[in-house]
Formats: C-alpha cells, sequence, structure tokens
C-alpha cells in the first residue's frame, strides 16, 4: 500500500465461500488530511472518494464510489452486497479509533515550573481543573476519590498517581466507582523556546462500557480540549 497520487494498493479479499478475490488500486489524489480519491482498476471498476471532515472535536467520514453505469453498480450490491459492506467497513472503522487515546498538546507563554505547579497542586487545579477535587499529590501510589455531579447523575471518581517524574510528567489511573473499565491519563511537560509544551494522553477508555455513553471517547476527547485549549490558558494568562 502505497498512499500517493500514483501509488498502489494491492490485497486479495477472502469471501465466506472460499473464494478468493485479488484486488488492485491506484491512488489519483491525496490530500492530507482531507480527502483520498482512488482508482479500483480490477473488475469491478469503480472510483471512491473518502471526505473527512472535523466538526468540532468530532470527524464526519464520508464515502462515495462512481461504478461505469448504475447497471454495474446494482450488479455489484446484489452479487456482493457491497453497501451493507460498506456501512460495516465503516463501522469497524468506529470501532478500532475508539481504542485510541485522546492525545492533545498544547504550547503556553510559562516555565515548565509555573505549568508543573498549575498541573499538580491542588489548589490551583480546582480553580481551571475541577473544583470538586479535594486533594492532589504527584506521587506515586497517592489515591483520592470525589463525586463528580453532570446533568442530575453523579459520577464517582477514583484516582491513582501510577507513575511520576517530579517536574516533567505524572501519570493517573482513572476509574468511577459502579462502571467496570479504567483508563490511565498522563500529562508530560517539554522546554520549548520560550515556553513550555504539555502533552495529555488518555489511554484506555475503551475500557469503559459501551452502554455508557457518557464515558465515551468523544465525551472525553470534548473535556480535555475545553481543559487544555480554554481553562489552563486562561488561568496561567490571569495568574
Amino acid at each position: 500500500m502505497n498512499v500517493k497520487p500514483g501509488g498502489v494498493w494491492q490485497h486479495v479479499m477472502h469471501g465466506p465461500d472460499g473464494r478468493d478475490s485479488p484486488n488492485k488500486i491506484v491512488y489519483v489524489e491525496v490530500v492530507k488530511p482531507e480527502s483520498i480519491v482512488y482508482d479500483h482498476v480490477s473488475h469491478p471498476l469503480f472510483r471512491s472518494t473518502v471526505l473527512l471532515e472535523e466538526e468540532g472535536t468530532k470527524t464526519a467520514v464520508s464515502m462515495r464510489i462512481v461504478f461505469e453505469s448504475a447497471e454495474l453498480r446494482d450488479k455489484v450490491d446484489k452479487q456482493h452486497k457491497a453497501v451493507e459492506g460498506l456501512s460495516q467497513t465503516i463501522g469497524r472503522l468506529g470501532e478500532h479509533l475508539a481504542a485510541y487515546p485522546v492525545n492533545i498538546e498544547r504550547t503556553f507563554d510559562a516555565p515548565m515550573e509555573t505549568v508543573w505547579k498549575a498541573i499538580t497542586e491542588i489548589e490551583q487545579m480546582k480553580k481551571w481543573f475541577m473544583g470538586e477535587l479535594h486533594s492532589f499529590k504527584a506521587e506515586v501510589g497517592f489515591e483520592t476519590e470525589f463525586m463528580v455531579r453532570h446533568e442530575g447523575k453523579e459520577y464517582p471518581h477514583l484516582w491513582k498517581v501510577i507513575e511520576v517524574e517530579p517536574g516533567r510528567k505524572y501519570s493517573v489511573e482513572w476509574r468511577f466507582k459502579g462502571y467496570s473499565g479504567s483508563s490511565l491519563a498522563t500529562m508530560e511537560l517539554f522546554a520549548e523556546a520560550g515556553g513550555t509544551k504539555l502533552r495529555l494522553t488518555h489511554a484506555g477508555l475503551e475500557s469503559y462500557p459501551r452502554g455508557a455513553t457518557e464515558l465515551s471517547r468523544a465525551n472525553f476527547a470534548s473535556g480535555w480540549s475545553s481543559l487544555i485549549n480554554e481553562k489552563l490558558p486562561d488561568y496561567l494568562a490571569k495568574s
């Protein structure tokens, strides 16, 4: 697979009836990270266009496949259940991406020591992070429990500090009482010219129950984006 204009992707699909179907695709246009256009040059012939559009912290994905004729399109759908297959493919893409960590980076016009204190000292954290947080120490083994209320529901947070590199990095195991699953939130600081870069990585969110939509990756991504890109910069600017 060589994803560039003129590049080729060759693969073999194995059917449930035991038949193998060789496929050859040639990329026509690649605009990273917005769109991909490619031609399926082995039978049946068609052109696919994949578009990605940002919608806040989410991404809308659309795929459009054009055949040489309506008759060929209908034949492919009837013989190979192409529409259903494409729907399943998009669904599996969603499942695959749900396992990806939330990653957010932001550079602040402040020294590392200042940013480190803002993300580890409880009185500072309460002003930009969570007012419900009543205790925190960047020490391995430290545990705390606090309650967050949102839209009439209560979410008992259980935190345990797993890893600490003083002044640079710490990781917190993140659980919810009454829910299965456990995730890991890591904050890392890097010195940059004239400032400090903060990298937030929140992994393991797929371990929470699928039915608990309030604990979805999308909700965590939105929350972290607000904290790292809005509330923390405002706090640092004021202080």
